[in-house]
């Protein structure tokens, strides 16, 4: 059994091999349990959300936890990459307009972006 050590790079990298493997029940769990013993105002918090959005169980659950790292981390490391998937979770699903808007405010709120 995997706790949170401190270490958040490993338990989000096994999170996502987890999920990787098929196993997607036990990769929410992983990135469940950091992201609860991560304090909010930890600069580690918004990589834990999005760790959680990256093994969401359902499209709906994937966009809350990436709208909270755009929104409540605008500033982290995170909120770019969280923008960017927005944009192309919505046009996936074909809300071009939506699409449109989170690649406008990516290019607007983060121009040095790679």
């Amino acid at each position: 059994m995997l706790l949170f050590d401190g270490h958040c790079g490993f338990c989000v990298a096994q999170a996502v091999r987890l999920a990787r493997e098929g196993l997607g029940d036990s990769a929410r769990a992983v990135a469940g349990r950091v992201l609860n013993a991560t304090a909010p105002t930890s600069a580690l918090y918004p990589e834990a959300l999005h760790t959680v959005a990256l093994v969401a169980a359902t499209m709906e659950d994937k966009r809350l936890y990436l709208q909270r790292v755009a929104i409540e981390y605008s500033q982290s490391d995170w909120a770019d990459d969280a923008r960017l998937e927005l944009s192309q979770l919505a046009y996936a699903e074909r809300k071009f307009e939506e699409a449109v808007r989170h690649a406008e405010r990516l290019l607007s709120d983060y121009p040095l972006s790679p």
